[in-house]
């Protein structure tokens, strides 16, 4: 795999990682 290819899949990975922390921390704040 070339390096922008693994790159975007480790962006994805963690914007979906960040996204799913703020919703746990949402909740427990409510």
């Amino acid at each position: 795999m070339n390096k922008v290819g693994k790159g975007i899949i480790f962006a994805l990975i963690y914007l979906a990682a960040a996204t799913a922390v703020a919703i746990v921390a949402a909740n427990v704040m409510r």
